[in-house]
Parts: structure tokens; sequence; C-alpha cells
């Protein structure tokens, strides 16, 4: 009776290990089971954020080729609307050199005249797109709006002040876009004393 018993219980201890380990195997597939859909989840969510990537560029690339036609397409309104302006400004200088031809009498003053009124036209257009004329004579020099072609001597004007504007300047929306050239004045050289002047002892 005590060897059975002695048997039973050692088939009980020999049991305990097996059903742990099988615990334990169970415990690792649940836990692999687990990690491999944790992998698949990682995957689909990296998928998804790569084609969310891929339309997005896609759909910057379609607003960068819009937005470039619309640019063109403003730029030739743009070109249409200022040779519309100009076209009219063209016609007048064809009719004042028909008049010069035809005028026997050679009225220069009407000429000029006309000439006159062409000229305001065309800066009335210019400033209707923007375009300001750079004011110069009579100002101090300043190397952002003009450009210096000459120095003369002046008593009349303090030093670097633009005494002559040899050709106009302009800006575009307040940038320089052509600088005026100008003539500046300098300070006069000092006279040398004229040849038998009686010198201060």
């Amino acid at each position: 009776m005590e060897e059975r018993e002695k048997e039973v219980k050692t088939e009980e201890v020999k049991a305990e290990p097996e059903e742990e380990k099988a615990e334990g195997n169970q415990q690792e597939e649940k836990l692999l089971s687990e990690s491999l859909d944790e992998i698949e989840r990682i995957k689909a969510e990296a998928e998804a954020a790569r084609d969310r990537l891929l339309r997005a560029a896609a759909e910057y690339e379609n607003f960068k080729k819009r937005a470039e036609r619309e640019k063109e397409e403003a730029m030739k309104f743009i070109a249409e609307s200022i040779v519309l302006d100009i076209i009219p400004i063209i016609d007048n200088l064809d009719r004042a050199i028909k008049s010069a031809k035809s005028d026997e009498r050679k009225n220069f003053d009407a000429l000029l005249q006309g000439i006159e009124m062409i000229q305001k036209q065309m800066l009335s257009v210019l400033e209707k797109y923007g375009v300001g004329i750079i004011e110069s004579e009579g100002q101090p020099f300043d190397p952002r709006i003009h450009e210096a072609i000459l120095q003369v001597p002046s008593e009349e004007h303090p030093e670097n002040t633009v005494v002559q504007e040899f050709e106009r300047g302009y800006t575009l929306h307040d940038k320089v876009i052509r600088p005026a050239k100008v003539i500046v004045s300098k300070l006069p050289e000092p006279k040398e004393k004229e040849e038998g002047e009686s010198v201060d002892a």
C-alpha cells in the first residue's frame, strides 16, 4: 500500500513540471502571436503613412503646376493690358510723324507740343503700372538712386548736389529699376594767387 502511494506521488511530481512547461509554451506562443500582430499593425500603419505621403507629394506637384499655369496666364494678361495701353501712344506718334512730314510750313512748335502730349500719355501709362520717376536735379546725391557720370565745380550748389540730370531714373513699386544718370557738384579748386600779388609778412 505504501509503495503504491509513493508511485502515485512520484507520478504527480513528474506531471507538475510538464504542466508548467505546457503553460510556459502557451504563454510564449501568445506573446509571439501578439508580437506578430503588433508587427502587422505597424506595417499597415507605415504603409498607410506612405500612401498618404505619396498622395500629398502628388497633390503638391499638381498644385505647383497649376500655380505655374495661373502665373503664366496672369503674365499674359498683364502683357496684353500693357500693350493695349501703349498702342494708342504709338498711334499718336504715327500721327505726329505724318503731320510733321506733310506740314509744309514746318510748324515745329505744334510738333513739339504734340510730342510733349505723347510723353505725358506714356508717363501716365507707366504710372498706372507702378512706375515712378526719380526726381534728381537739386537733390543731394544718393548712390541708391543716382549714378554719377561727372563731377563739376560749383559755387552755386553745396558739394555732392545733383546739378543736372543726364538720363532719367525710374522705380517700379518703390524698387529702383534704373538709377538716374546725373552730374554732381564738387567744391571749386582754390584760386591761385596772381603773379605780383603782395604777400602779407
